[in-house]
């Protein structure tokens, strides 16, 4: 979590020449020359405990977590609303993790939420951390809340090149693997199911090139330089991978990095 080992790899200069990046994230036979950024945030309100039959003597701190999590994911929403990205569609809000209170019968005095926000060049991480810092500055000043940000993570978005030499090399290295996978009944559906849900593009048949909302270490080692070239490896198992799969994902990438040296 959090891609530090990226980070530091970055840090001490390895990427410096790097002129391509394979990132060994599962694809399932897609090639992903992009993907978003992220942002993982955690809310703490503090408020005061109390029972919960005299409300007045305390401060329930789960009432204003609930109260600036609508707050954010409207202001958030709204200023989104009309900004997508044509290779990784539209930023993505999530509530993820709730915690708050002890009893039934007790007024909360702590509560905590854990956001994770999917960014898109149209809407830089930095303008969503601004909405947040004046929508929680504003919500203490004029509520009895008292409303603390961290943020846990950020990387930025990458956008590769679907045309560039890395994927077509990648599309030719993974093509004969992929005409000899045998997807079930059961995985086509779900597959075709989740690529119409997410519009992320799926073919049984052809290698295609997509952007993807997961985030990468790509997002740590191209901080600086989001166009150098992309693609996820091309792993052919998505929920229950086989070891023959990944007997077969060995000698394709292998294959791949092969073809790599040679061309770069």
């Amino acid at each position: 979590m959090g891609q530090q080992g990226a980070e530091i790899l970055t840090k001490e200069g390895y990427m410096k020449n790097v002129a391509a990046l394979v990132i060994g994230e599962p694809s399932g036979y897609r090639i992903a020359y992009a993907n978003k950024g992220e942002l993982d945030i955690t809310l703490t309100s503090k408020g005061k405990a109390a029972h919960s039959s005299m409300p007045k003597l305390g401060n329930n701190a789960v009432a204003h977590l609930l109260a600036i999590l609508n707050r954010l994911q409207a202001q958030v929403q709204q200023a989104t609303a009309n900004l997508t990205s044509p290779d990784l569609g539209e930023t993505l809000f999530n509530i993820d993790v709730i915690h708050g209170g002890e009893q039934v019968n007790a007024i909360p005095a702590l509560a905590t939420a854990k956001i994770n926000i999917r960014t898109i060049p149209e809407f830089a991480n930095a303008k969503i951390l601004q909405i947040f810092q004046d929508t929680i500055a504003a919500y203490n000043e004029n509520t009895a809340g008292h409303i603390e940000m961290t943020v846990e993570m950020q990387t930025s978005p990458i956008l590769g090149d679907p045309k560039a030499d890395l994927v077509k090399i990648a599309q030719k290295v993974g093509q004969p693997y992929l005409q000899r996978t045998n997807y079930s009944a059961e995985t086509l559906n779900e597959m075709s199911a989740a690529a119409k849900a997410t519009g992320i593009a799926f073919s049984p048949t052809e290698i295609v090139t997509v952007g993807v909302s997961g985030a990468t270490d790509a997002g740590k080692f191209l901080a600086d330089r989001p166009r150098v070239p992309l693609t996820w490896s091309l792993v052919p198992g998505m929920k229950r991978p086989t070891r023959i799969m990944n007997m077969s994902l060995s000698k394709c990438i292998l294959i791949l990095l092969k073809s790599i040296k040679l061309c770069y």
